[in-house]
């Protein structure tokens, strides 16, 4: 059988709920880092069209910035 597996798309509406619960809590700004594998890097910065050369990507959504560093 085949696996569901969870688009970029699926995971940015997951960080946009937990951005509404974050700011809920703290109004302020709010920055959170990521450490991902090259692989899953690739993928977040293939989905939003930026340069490869970079080891990092930072998304906002409201107040909370999400930077993903390339481990």
């Amino acid at each position: 059988m085949g696996q569901n597996q969870e688009s970029f798309r699926d995971k940015l509406v997951k960080m946009a709920e937990t951005v509404e619960l974050l700011e809920s809590c703290f109004k302020n700004n709010i920055d959170i880092s990521i450490n991902v594998e090259p692989n899953e890097f690739n993928e977040v910065i293939g989905y939003l069209n930026t340069k490869e050369s970079e080891d990092t990507c930072i998304i906002s959504i409201g107040n909370v910035n999400f930077t993903f560093l390339k481990t």
